[in-house]
């Protein structure tokens, strides 16, 4: 029965020890999601002031060429 209980231990002990590296790596994962999360945001805050430059140059364009 001593044996049993020590096994059992060892199998619970090995399961915390997993069950802890896991939460390690999704943590480090999360902070990865974020932080790409963020470039994103910014990539799209990038992209939107491209858009109005371009715009704007259309426009005067547009308007040099009617002139």
């Amino acid at each position: 029965m001593r044996e049993l209980i020590l096994e059992q231990a060892r199998i619970n002990e090995s399961i915390y020890k997993k069950l802890a590296f896991n939460d390690e790596m999704l943590e480090g994962i999360n902070s990865k999601l974020d932080n790409f999360s963020l470039a994103v945001k910014e990539q799209i805050m990038f992209n939107k002031k491209i858009e109005s430059q371009i715009t704007h140059l259309a426009s005067t364009l547009s308007a040099t060429n009617h002139e």
